[in-house]
């Protein structure tokens, strides 16, 4: 019935012209066609292959599709807003979470537009401050990259600061990135800061930059400071106006509006060749001690070498002590292409506690604090040829005690180096080495009570006293201790005065008596009264002590920390306290000894 009202829509015509089921299907056509269009059927599948390969190619070239790793972290930290004009910091942090090492690091920072790139930490591959090429870094390791840029903007404008790290693990070729950022408002200036002055420096011969400073906001401001955050290596000589402390603040009683000013500062950098020394001022309230920064500003200077130069080296370079001394070296050399004639060494040296008037120098002029060589003292001085160098030593001394009650107190040598053809001098880097404090102990006892010559069988009391001192700098965690070598009933309990009895305590299961002192003020037993303190000790002797003198307690010592040295101080130790060295009166008259 199908076949029927088939035939009856269909031309007869028209169905011998139609593919019948059993002869011509679908797929002879396709093998028909694919035999007429071989060579462009092909060719069409060979371009498409190519396009694909070509597509793919692109998109990983462009770094977006690389292979990340959970285990490596990336991370910006920076301000959430600051005020337009104001320099920002900005720390890039990468933390190695693989149990391999990463290699091949390299980071590219993206900056917001705008943003004046000042300095990096540390130092970028370009002077743009965009790529960076880190070292290897060991898995459990992070690393740092620190960079300072001034940040301009409409108010309210959020500007965006981007990084991608790109590396290799140690065990897998494939590059690896990964990407971070971090988005900063800016706000409405009130005041605007900046450094200016040279690129490049001469190494130890001063110059000169600039602090300008300006108020734009619509109101007045009091009490104003700025503070500059002095590189290691740079030397202070003068500025206008003079600072009104620590050679590296300047207070601004009151800028008015649309006011303006500017510091001169004046120093001197040492350090490498082509090493960058970063010059950093902050402008804030100082309200107080306390200083509250609006606004900062950067500068970076480039150390050139210079054709003379004068080094110190010290032993000890730390921190010394009274009594002591400091074995000095002062090394000096012509690295330049010219000959140098007549030239003149001046070593300046600072601390109230040197002992100049020990002081032996050959060849040289002493006044006062100041030693110079020159030609007519030190005929190696007279022609310093190319590539020439030589050296000074010296012995400092110290002074065994002090009369001053200044504490911290800090000793400073320099030296400068000059000659006919560089007339301005060249400073040499600049000494400070800190002056140590030390403990004192003192341990005595007399007879109080009891059995007088000590007897075996019989009870006898002693008193013995501490007494500790300091000398120049604060001390914290100050404890004596001290071993008690007789049976754990020798403690009596009775500890003079009253105020110390929370202190000194006694250990049985270990032997130990302890005074814990805590902190301890410079100069005391000098200056201030020195902590005391005082115990009974009980002894009844055995037969096996008849004939002998009592050991009462032994290996004793007080120790702490110097604040300011931020060294241990230890006293010298007292090995033994005994009967027969108590020196007492009433115990000498009779004997020492057991009966």
């Amino acid at each position: 019935m199908e076949e029927q009202n088939q035939d009856q829509i269909f031309d007869q015509e028209l169905k011998q012209e139609l593919p019948s089921a059993g002869k011509q299907g679908f797929p002879d056509q396709f093998k028909i066609f694919f035999r007429d269009n071989k060579l462009v059927i092909i060719v069409s599948v060979v371009m498409l292959v190519l396009v694909a390969v070509v597509a793919v190619w692109v998109f990983r070239g462009n770094g977006d599709e690389s292979v990340v790793s959970n285990n490596v972290v990336l991370q910006i930290r920076g301000p959430d807003k600051t005020t337009s004009g104001n320099e920002a910091e900005y720390q890039i942090i990468y933390r190695n979470g693989e149990n391999a090492n990463l290699v091949d690091i390299s980071l590219e920072v993206f900056y917001p537009p705008d943003f004046e790139f000042k300095t990096a930490e540390p130092e970028a591959v370009s002077n743009t401050g965009q790529r960076f090429s880190l070292p290897d870094l060991k898995s459990g390791d992070d690393g740092t990259v620190t960079i300072r840029g001034k940040i301009s903007g409409a108010t309210g404008e959020e500007k965006e600061l981007r990084a991608k790290l790109e590396y290799r693990l140690s065990n897998f070729n494939s590059q690896f990135s990964i990407t971070a950022n971090a988005k900063t408002v800016v706000l409405a200036p009130n005041l605007t800061l900046e450094i200016t002055g040279p690129i490049d420096v001469t190494n130890g011969q001063d110059t000169t930059f600039t602090i300008n400073y300006a108020n734009v906001s619509n109101e007045e401001f009091e009490n104003l400071s700025i503070v500059l955050n002095l590189p290691s290596g740079f030397s202070f000589t003068q500025s206008n106006p003079p600072p009104s402390k620590d050679d590296n603040q300047w207070a601004i009683p009151k800028l008015a509006l649309e006011g303006r000013g500017a510091i001169e500062v004046t120093g001197s950098f040492t350090g490498a060749a082509s090493q960058e020394k970063i010059m950093i001022a902050e402008l804030g309230l100082k309200i107080g001690d306390n200083f509250a920064p609006l606004i900062s500003s950067s500068a970076s200077f480039k150390i050139v070498a210079s054709s003379l130069y004068a080094r110190l080296n010290a032993v000890p370079d730390d921190f010394v002590y009274l009594g002591s001394q400091i074995s000095l070296n002062l090394e000096y050399g012509n690295q330049g292409r010219v000959g140098m004639t007549d030239i003149v060494i001046i070593l300046s040296l600072e601390g109230t506690v040197l002992d100049l008037s020990r002081l032996a120098v050959n060849n040289a002029i002493v006044t006062n604090n100041v030693v110079t060589w020159k030609s007519a003292t030190l005929s190696n001085l007279n022609v310093l040829s190319p590539n020439q160098d030589g050296e000074i030593t010296l012995n400092i001394p110290l002074k065994s005690d002090s009369s001053t009650n200044l504490k911290n107190q800090v000793i400073k040598a320099s030296a400068t180096i000059a000659s006919d053809q560089v007339p301005s001098p060249i400073k040499s880097n600049e000494l400070a080495i800190k002056l140590g404090s030390r403990l004192g102990l003192s341990v005595s006892g007399q007879y109080v009570s009891g059995a007088l010559p000590m007897k075996v069988g019989e009870t006898t009391v002693f008193a013995v006293t501490f007494l500790v001192t300091n000398q120049s700098n604060d001390l914290e965690d100050v404890e004596l201790i001290a071993s008690l070598p007789l049976p754990s009933s020798a403690w009596t309990g009775v500890i003079l005065p009253a105020v110390e009895e929370a202190k000194l305590s006694f250990d049985p299961n270990a032997g130990k008596v302890r005074w814990r002192l805590g902190d301890l003020p410079a100069f005391s037993g000098k200056f201030t009264p020195a902590p005391v303190v005082t115990f009974e000790l009980q002894v009844t002797p055995t037969e096996a002590d008849r004939g002998k003198s009592m050991k009462l307690l032994s290996d004793i010592q007080v120790s702490g920390r110097d604040v300011f040295t931020v060294q241990d101080v230890k006293s010298e130790e007292v090995r033994e306290v005994s009967t027969s060295s108590l020196n007492d009166n009433k115990l000498n008259s009779v004997g020492a000894t057991v009966q």
